[in-house]
């Protein structure tokens, strides 16, 4: 997908919450947990939930003055007014950049990378509220023909190979810069996870469409992208033993999952992590596994076995555990 030159609106992210009995809000960078549903009795309904303090990734220049911006909420989304709320401070990691009060962000010197915090506090103490965004500070502007975000794999990619799609800007044939971005996804985090918004990459946790935006401010203007990609089963995946018992030896072993489902032609690799106990595993099926019959399953990095062939696939361990590998097809292309 091409890249957009023109001003857009900010995405929010997701903040991590700490609420101790005086009710104390921190929202931080790159924070792992979403929102929760409610406030506790004693917080007004008015209370803000967030800053949506931005832009949330700047590359500016030197001598450059950027506006930073907020636009506080209520837990249920309703914009609150500043003027209505506790001062705004700043604090940034590096002397030479600085933040007024009304906000303008400047900087002396040339900078690959800086956190601004900005921290409300309620004039009781009894709550704050703070959020961090990154700026880089060049020597001088770079020319932006396009901002542009693209797949490193083609979709859709198995659950074991989630593609990476940061950001960058072309300046000129075969000059490539990549700005600081901030990326979100609409997806929902059992499907997939944006730990770190500054990353161009997030952790599969299930199968489903994945929609990922980036947003970055390069030299006063908002620049937004974005890539679309569907998340399939893996097309190889591991299963281990695990040791039973610390006090015994041999110690029993034991299989904390014991089904897989992959794609055809995709290696299931058995691990056996219990040195005090040798393992053997026996398919029902050999004829369509390859190499399902293992006589001694080995510690990391174990043994795999493929199948090339659709079906369930049923396997014994000499120690008892059974499971079941179920193979599908990839999904037809257009």
């Amino acid at each position: 997908m091409r890249g957009h030159t023109k001003h857009s609106r900010r995405f929010g992210a997701a903040w991590s919450l700490v609420l101790p009995a005086l009710l104390v809000l921190v929202a931080g960078p790159g924070c792992e947990l979403p929102d929760p549903l409610t406030l506790p009795k004693n917080a007004p309904s008015n209370h803000p939930w967030k800053l949506n303090f931005g832009p949330r990734a700047v590359n500016m220049a030197v001598g450059e003055v950027v506006q930073l911006t907020f636009d506080p909420r209520t837990i249920d989304g309703t914009p609150i007014p500043l003027s209505e709320l506790p001062p705004i401070t700043y604090t940034t990691t590096n002397p030479d950049v600085k933040v007024d009060a009304n906000g303008r962000l400047t900087s002396t010197r040339a900078l690959s990378s800086v956190n601004i915090t900005a921290t409300m506090l309620s004039p009781d103490s009894t709550w704050k509220l703070f959020e961090q965004i990154r700026v880089r500070i060049e020597d001088a502007p770079y020319a932006v023909p396009s901002f542009k975000m693209e797949l490193s794999r083609p979709s859709p990619v198995p659950a074991n190979r989630g593609p990476s799609y940061s950001a960058f800007v072309e300046t000129a044939p075969g000059d490539t810069v990549w700005p600081l971005t901030s990326y979100e996804t609409d997806a929902p985090p059992t499907i997939y996870y944006m730990s770190i918004p500054s990353w161009g990459a997030g952790s599969i946790r299930g199968l489903g469409h994945v929609k990922v935006v980036g947003t970055s401010y390069i030299f006063g203007t908002l620049y937004r992208d974005s890539v679309d990609f569907e998340i399939l089963y893996p097309d190889s995946t591991s299963l281990t033993i695990w040791r039973g018992t610390t006090y015994m030896d041999p110690s029993p072993s034991f299989m904390a999952r014991t089904d897989q489902t992959i794609l055809k032609g995709g290696k299931v690799t058995f691990i056996n992590s219990n040195p005090t106990l040798p393992c053997s595993v026996v398919f029902d099926d050999e004829a369509n596994v390859v190499g399902g019959n293992i006589p001694v399953v080995p510690a990391s990095p174990g043994k795999a076995v493929t199948f090339p062939n659709t079906g369930k696939f049923t396997y014994k361990t000499s120690f008892g555990a059974t499971g079941t590998i179920t193979v599908v097809d990839w999904p037809a292309q257009p």
